[in-house]
This record gives structure tokens, sequence and C-alpha cells, in this order.
């Protein structure tokens, strides 16, 4: 009778690409999963940046975060005139805006920054919030 030896190389090696290809494959499950789990609660893009009217819309997504903080940026020597909704903060020289919401809602909001006259330069914002099953804190960057 023929006996096999369970430890000859090429079933090492074929044992070694196996658990290779298997922790590959853990990776990349727990890292989709975490994608996929925290990833669009809140997403934004910019509607319009041309003219004097900038336009952020926001989409919140369920479960929704209970407050959201976004800030936008302008470049310098734009003037802002006014906001929809009211921001909390605007600093008309500097070029920045900070609204705050509380007990958010899902479903888009929209935000539009008027300015005095047509933008020059650029525009951006950080949306920040904390994910409520979670609790980890999020910030976000969006940019035309």
């Amino acid at each position: 009778m023929k006996k096999y030896n369970n430890h000859s190389p090429r079933r090492q090696l074929l044992h070694n690409h196996t658990n290779i290809v298997l922790c590959f494959l853990l990776c990349f499950f727990f890292a989709t999963a975490k994608l996929a789990n925290g990833a669009n609660l809140v997403s934004g893009k910019y509607i319009s940046t041309s003219g004097k009217n900038i336009v952020l819309r926001l989409k919140i997504g369920k479960p929704c975060p209970s407050n959201l903080i976004v800030e936008q940026s302008i470049s310098s020597g734009n003037s802002i005139k006014s906001t929809s909704p009211k921001a909390r903060k605007i600093n008309t020289k500097g070029g920045t805006t900070k609204w705050l919401f509380r007990n958010t809602q899902p479903g888009n909001l929209t935000l539009t920054t008027v300015l005095g006259k047509p933008l020059q330069g650029n525009v951006s914002s950080v949306v920040r919030y904390r994910d409520p099953k979670s609790g980890q804190f999020t910030e976000q960057r969006i940019t035309p």
C-alpha cells in the first residue's frame, strides 16, 4: 500500500495559496461591508456654481444623523449677500458659511448662497455628522 506524504512541497504550496486567497477574500468582504454600512448616509452635489447663485443639494438617507454641520468655502474676493436656509454663521469677507441642522429627516436638503457678483474662483463644502448606528464621526468633502 502506497502512503501519501501530506507534507510534500507541492501540497504545502497549494495550501499556502489557498490561505492567501481566503485571507484576501475575507479582507475584501469586511472592507466592502464597512463601506456599505457607513457610506451614503449623507451625499451631496453642487447643482449650480455659476453666476451669483451657488446651489448645493444634500441627500440624507436612512437612518439619518440627528445633527448635520455643513461648512461651505468660496475663494476670497467673493461677497456673500444671503443664504437659504439661513446660515448659522457667515464670514462675508473670508468666504465661509456654516449651517447647523438639528433633528434632520431623510430626503433632500437644498442650500443656496447668493453672492454680490458672479462667483470668481472655487467653491467646496465639508459635511460633518455622527453615524447614528456606529457613533463614528464622519466628514465628507463635496466639490463641483
